[in-house]
């Protein structure tokens, strides 16, 4: 579908939370380990690193390419929101320097076709990312305004000469928002949370919610949707639409 519609993938190969798929919790429990020793334990680093071993060597059945040769992967996130600390959760701990650095040039002993982006989201720049050569990108999400923690971590992606990129944030946010970051040239892309589909399509079917309030449906937030449209759109420097 990706190489259908030209859209470019960012995928995580894991998780802070245990919601639809698991956690990097996951990896410590078939050891008899508590969570935070993802970080630590060398049994449980050398599953991790089978399963990325496995996991981009995979063949795509459509294509037949592997996907560390997929042109439409365009950056391996090393987890979503590994950085923040939720004990009610299990998370009470986040990445280590030595880690990042590990899995990440891991990561470009197989593939060096497509880019590594940290996840440590809240924390970034606490675990000494800017620092790690093997990191291409940087990311951080928004669901309050805070002006002053993206021009810190731009301003520092942009010393090491490395993107910065905002891969989620409110969609509620007003025209300020996009203001701010359309002036940050540091700022290389902008994905907002969250779009979801129709039960049978958006003609004839009910919004499938996912009951976080930061959900947008197509016609229903059309307003808000153009918005955002016109926000991607000068990022690019193309011209602005109407309507969608």
């Amino acid at each position: 579908m990706s190489k259908k519609y030209n859209i470019r993938l960012i995928c995580p190969l894991t998780d802070s939370y245990n919601y639809y798929h698991g956690n990097y919790g996951d990896f410590c429990k078939t050891r008899g380990l508590s969570k935070e020793a993802f970080w630590t334990d060398l049994n449980v680093r050398s599953d991790f690193k089978d399963y990325i071993s496995q996991w981009l060597h995979h063949i795509n059945p459509y294509t037949g390419k592997a996907i560390k040769d997929s042109p439409e992967l365009c950056m391996i996130e090393l987890g979503n929101e590994l950085g923040n600390i939720r004990p009610y959760n299990g998370s009470k701990t986040i990445p280590t320097k030595e880690w990042i650095s590990d899995i990440s040039a891991y990561i470009k002993s197989i593939d060096n076709n497509h880019l590594v982006l940290s996840g440590t989201d809240e924390k970034l720049g606490e675990c000494g990312e800017f620092e790690i050569s093997t990191l291409d990108c940087y990311s951080n999400h928004f669901y309050c305004k805070d002006n002053m923690r993206l021009k810190s971590q731009s301003d520092c992606a942009k010393q090491v000469n490395k993107p910065y990129i905002i891969s989620e944030f409110n969609p509620h946010f007003d025209k300020n928002w996009f203001i701010n970051i359309e002036s940050n040239t540091n700022i290389k892309g902008t994905i907002f949370w969250n779009m979801h589909p129709h039960e049978l399509g958006y003609s004839r079917g009910l919004p499938v919610e996912h009951n976080d309030g930061y959900t947008l449906h197509y016609p229903e937030n059309r307003v808000k949707l153009l918005i955002i449209s016109n926000h991607f759109r000068r990022m690019q420097g193309l011209p602005e639409i109407t309507e969608l």
